[in-house]
């Protein structure tokens, strides 16, 4: 094979010798306090569980040298997110740009300009912890830990790596065979309060296990290529806190009932056919837009406390990216996602209930629909039962809906009922959309006050236009 054409055993055999050049970094480093580790590592605990390990078949290639840029959007990925908690106190997904694939994140982002700011500060040797120059402030509570600094859990805003590969998961081969899918390795599961209602998962795995991956299993083997192998992935509470094995050639170091899962031999043409997960789509940059729509109020604040001007340069971002969407895309798309990339209940897991890390194993779980993509519009019946014409003039409760008389026939089926009770600080009731929509909910305007999937034209309380 030609050097301009590297093979796939040359790309795991850069892999490895990638992670040489690291671990020689990493080892001149100092160990005191974790200090060789990113931030999401030094605080990462977790408790024994019924199942410690998976084992998986691992798929597509590597992370790419570097310089270079992953070869297709279902190879492995490294990605950067936060939850946000908005002004009524829900949360909601981020995911930030990065400028390589190891997961370096963007500084010149507006809003990691913005974080970087509120969370300046110096290391104090003597306290062996970090000073913020800005500590106390309103914004600084709300940026550094949602403005919960009582919870220990609560990681705030600064965004944290998730690395995400597509793999296919001994254990649940019955789930795979029936929807003809991979699954995303995920390293939390937390089961939701109302049983009938899918959990949440974590936004992949640490990025320590790729480490764990290539050093302990890739570097020794024949070929390398983990798609040849089954590979069982361990998960304590202690340092190292991730083991990965060579399923096949590790048999003294695997369990009776991890060897009644390893598979021998390479992939079944059937689950070559099985689809991936693609990256790249499901876990989008997030917009301007929506930055502006769910956290925009704090930009201002930014700007009283540093007598800056973010929030107008928030605004013309948002502009401009409408401008270069509308110019690119002229006529509007209505075509429907694929089925692995489609929102469902049972795909949802960048919900907002997420809180405290939860303590398992490592799982296969299925990724959450992207925050930024293109949805099919819900179907053109209007939904029954809502008090369109009252809403409108007022005599609901007292509150003229100026926009309803301009809602489409779309944006009205999205509404299956009206929380009629106000809550302390609400303007007016506000619209339960379909459950399918959760993901796409923004903020309208007052931007505080009333919320409205991202596909509304009209903010159904003012009647004012939507970006």
């Amino acid at each position: 094979m030609s050097e301009g054409n590297p093979s796939r055993r040359d790309k795991f055999k850069a892999a490895v010798a990638d992670r040489t050049r690291e671990r020689a970094e990493e080892d001149s480093r100092p160990r005191g306090n974790f200090v060789n580790y990113s931030p999401e590592f030094t605080s990462f605990t977790v408790s024994p569980v019924k199942t410690g390990s998976k084992v998986v078949r691992l798929l597509g290639l590597p992370l790419p040298k570097e310089g270079q840029v992953r070869e297709t959007s279902t190879d492995c990925k490294i990605i950067r997110t936060a939850w946000l908690r908005g002004p009524l106190g829900k949360k909601w997904p981020f995911v930030f740009p990065v400028i390589d694939e190891k997961g370096t994140v963007d500084k010149s982002f507006i809003l990691m300009r913005l974080i970087d700011k509120v969370l300046d500060g110096k290391w104090n040797s003597e306290r062996k912890a970090r000073d913020y120059y800005h500590a106390g402030t309103e914004l600084f509570n709300i940026v550094k830990s949602n403005g919960h600094p009582e919870n220990e859990y609560e990681q705030g805003w600064k965004p944290s790596a998730g690395f995400l590969i597509n793999c296919i998961d001994r254990s649940r081969m019955a789930w795979h065979r029936e929807h003809k899918k991979t699954l995303v390795l995920s390293k939390n599961y937390s089961p939701n309060q109302d049983p009938a209602k899918s959990g949440f998962y974590d936004v992949g795995v640490a990025p320590l296990l790729y480490k764990r991956i290539v050093d302990d299993v890739v570097e020794y083997d024949t070929n390398g290529d983990w798609e040849e192998y089954d590979v069982v992935l361990r998960r304590q509470k202690d340092e190292p806190f991730y083991y990965a094995y060579h399923g096949p050639d590790e048999p003294k170091k695997t369990t009776d009932e991890e060897k009644a899962l390893i598979v021998l031999g390479d992939l079944t043409p059937e689950e070559r056919s099985w689809e991936l997960w693609d990256f790249d789509k499901a876990y989008a940059v997030t917009t301007y837009k929506r930055i502006l729509e769910h956290v925009g109020p704090y930009f201002k604040m930014y700007d009283a406390q540093f007598q800056a001007n973010l929030y107008d340069e928030l605004k013309g971002l948002v502009d401009k990216e409408i401008a270069a969407k509308n110019s690119a895309a002229p006529a509007q798309s209505t075509t429907q996602a694929p089925a692995s990339q489609a929102s469902s209940p049972e795909e949802d897991v960048f919900s907002e209930e997420s809180e405290a890390p939860q303590e398992t194993a490592p799982v296969a779980a299925t990724p959450p629909p992207t925050a930024t993509r293109e949805r099919a519009a819900p179907a053109q019946t209007a939904s029954t039962g809502i008090p369109w014409t009252q809403l409108e003039d007022g005599s609901f409760n007292g509150t003229k809906y100026l926009g309803v008389s301009k809602l489409t026939a779309e944006e009205k089926a999205a509404v299956v009922s009206i929380n009629k009770e106000k809550k302390a600080g609400e303007f007016a009731p506000i619209f339960n959309y379909k459950p399918e929509l959760a993901n796409t909910i923004m903020l309208g305007f007052p931007p505080e006050k009333f919320p409205s999937p991202d596909f509304f034209k009209t903010d159904p309380l003012t009647g004012e236009a939507l970006g």
